[in-house]
């Protein structure tokens, strides 16, 4: 029995050296020549001095949580962290100071005589049923008057209405006083802002 055999290896090769030949296109030279050759990247440098300015940032930060500043400007600090998304790298400084907090308010009432005002109570008490404590919504009582109602006062203290509104988003189930807050509060800012007082905090009513 034979085999055919169609072509010789040797012809094989010489068909497909003919077959490869292929046409040189005519390029022209590229405007950028051989810049991107030699381009450099300085990321790594631009990181690296970007990280050394992140660690003294939070070390700063860190000093501050843990100096003994009064509690109305540690819990603005706080608030501010947390506002500008970076809370998560100071959780165990704040979890530590709001539990001091919590302690003391156990011991003796949320506030104290120098900054028993509705902005910083709102604040304590927000901030600390954010980071799950057990605080009771009575604290506010003391800002209504003998007939049950909110005092009308208040109004005039755009920060501490805006705080206060801002704590009534924490309320729980049939926590009524906080309905009131919220109806108050609400009330008294739509007017703000539909007046346009010209300043920082009718602007950031506004927003609301």
């Amino acid at each position: 029995m034979s085999l055919e055999v169609s072509a010789s290896p040797a012809k094989v090769i010489q068909n497909a050296g003919k077959d490869s030949t292929r046409r040189s296109a005519n390029y022209h030279p590229s405007i950028w020549g051989d810049h991107f050759l030699q381009y450099t990247c300085d990321t790594q440098e631009t990181d690296d001095g970007s990280n050394v300015k992140h660690l003294e940032l939070k070390k700063e930060i860190r000093r501050m949580l843990k100096a003994d500043n009064k509690p109305s400007r540690t819990l603005q600090l706080i608030d501010a962290i947390q506002r500008l998304g970076v809370s998560y790298h100071f959780e165990s400084e704040i979890d530590e100071i709001l539990g001091k907090l919590h302690e003391a308010h156990q011991d003796c009432g949320l506030g104290d005589n120098e900054n028993d005002e509705l902005y910083y109570i709102s604040l304590q008490f927000r901030l600390l049923r954010q980071h799950g404590y057990k605080i009771s919504a009575d604290v506010f009582k003391k800002f209504k008057d003998r007939d049950g109602n909110f005092k009308t006062s208040l109004a005039k203290d755009v920060r501490g209405m805006l705080s206060l509104y801002e704590a009534t988003h924490l309320g729980v189930h049939e926590e009524n006083i906080l309905d009131e807050a919220l109806a108050f509060t609400t009330s008294h800012l739509e007017s703000i802002a539909a007046h346009q007082i010209s300043s920082p905090l009718a602007e950031q009513v506004m927003k609301y």
